[in-house]
């Protein structure tokens, strides 16, 4: 697959932006679906929450990340390596709220423990593909300078 296929977008970074979300998408529905399809084999509900919650969570992140991204790549292209930590911390920080707010909200230890697994399953699966996705996309933005 080339990141940087740039036919129909101004400028490689619309083209890596897109190419970003396209795959973000795909890897959040294949992750959704297959736990869908583990509470279905199972006859369990009680993960539709956590789901709920943690594909939102990863689609608004993931979208900001995508953005903020373009723009700093756009304005400043030899500062990305600040944006890739800062990003990250930041995303880190959000998710550490996020399950913060449902172990306040909820009380039930089971329900917070399926919540947070569903949830740092979404996290490492994101960050995973971030890393991999924006690791070829520098070293294939060095190949064609």
């Amino acid at each position: 697959m080339n990141i940087l296929r740039t036919k129909s977008y101004k400028n490689w970074q619309d083209a890596a932006y897109h190419g970003y979300l396209r795959l973000i998408l795909w890897v959040i529905g294949f992750a959704m679906l297959g736990i869908l399809l583990g509470m279905s084999v199972c006859s369990d509900t009680s993960l539709v929450v956590a789901l709920v919650v943690s594909v939102a969570f990863t689609v608004i992140s993931c979208f900001t990340y995508g953005r903020l991204w373009r723009k700093g790549a756009l304005k400043s292209p030899a500062g990305l390596t600040k944006f890739y930590l800062a990003a990250s911390v930041l995303r880190m920080l959000a998710g550490a709220m996020v399950i913060i707010i449902y172990c306040l909200l909820v009380r039930d230890r089971s329900a917070i423990i399926q919540f947070a697994v569903v949830f740092g399953i979404f996290y490492l699966l994101v960050l995973i593909v971030d890393c991999k996705f924006f690791a070829r996309l520098e070293r294939t933005k060095d190949i064609k300078k």
